[in-house]
């Protein structure tokens, strides 16, 4: 299991060097961009500027591209609810109980092209931005809502999740190994089988994210964490010229794209 979110590779890149509230600010505004979208030939172009912008990172495309890979078997149950249960459109074919319509098929691409793009920009963010500047940058854009919500929590709440994403994924890797070296394999046999394996697994997972929350916890109340907002910054955010001009193409190309949606 190959997942990418939550882990930082420094490399000397213009995506890099970018504030993290531009990036954070022009990941919230894509993602707008993409559950507003709903013209599949406009979602080719959003790919094809995925790509584009995969490359100015100068990060290995398959760090990328596998963690939407990872995805496939949350792929697979979304395209066979939509694919069998979605009764819109003209119908293309019928087998028994199950029925196949048009726009069926049509939602089925358009939901999979959307998670794969989330994904993707998600992954690029993590990868290109240290999870304290990101929590930073989300301080910063929640901090007029902050006599409403704890921000400074909330920002410390995401930034934590993001990083353990990937000491999860490594610990299921563990355990994964751990099965197949007694005799299971999830990757093989009857479906039931592969279910009964899979709820193996879920469980050790569980205890695992469980102690290590309260681990955690017991170590910030040990180093006297208290509320954020208490609290002073060692690093802060400096803003350049090139975020300015970043910003403004990020916003802008998503405009562009939503016109064209509009027209089309």
């Amino acid at each position: 299991m190959k997942i990418a979110i939550g882990n930082y590779i420094e490399t000397e890149s213009f995506i890099h060097r970018l504030n993290p509230i531009v990036k954070l600010t022009i990941f919230f505004v894509w993602m707008i961009t993409l559950f507003m979208i709903k013209n599949l030939a406009i979602y080719g172009i959003i790919l094809v500027g995925i790509l584009s912008l995969i490359q100015l990172t100068r990060l290995p495309a398959r760090l990328i591209v596998s963690s939407a890979w990872s995805l496939k078997w949350l792929l697979l149950i979304m395209i066979v609810f939509n694919l069998f249960f979605y009764k819109q459109g003209n119908l293309l074919w019928e087998f028994g109980v199950v029925q196949v319509y048009d726009q069926g098929i049509y939602q089925v691409l358009l939901l999979t092209v959307r998670l794969v793009s989330v994904v993707m920009l998600a992954t690029m963010l993590t990868l290109t931005t240290k999870p304290l500047d990101l929590t930073l940058a989300l301080e910063k854009l929640l901090s007029p809502f902050k006599k409403l919500i704890p921000v400074a929590d909330i920002a410390l709440m995401v930034s934590i999740a993001i990083r353990f994403i990937p000491t999860l994924i490594d610990e299921t890797d563990k355990i994964m190994k751990a099965q197949a070296s007694r005799g299971a394999n999830i990757e093989e046999g009857p479906i039931i089988q592969r279910i009964k394996h899979l709820v193996s697994m879920l469980i050790p997972m569980f205890v695992i994210s469980f102690k290590r929350a309260e681990n955690l916890a017991v170590a910030m109340e040990a180093r006297g964490y208290t509320d954020a907002q208490s609290r002073t910054r060692l690093t802060k955010l400096s803003w350049h010229q090139r975020d300015t001009v970043g910003l403004i193409i990020g916003i802008s190309i998503a405009s562009i794209i939503v016109m064209i949606g509009w027209i089309m």
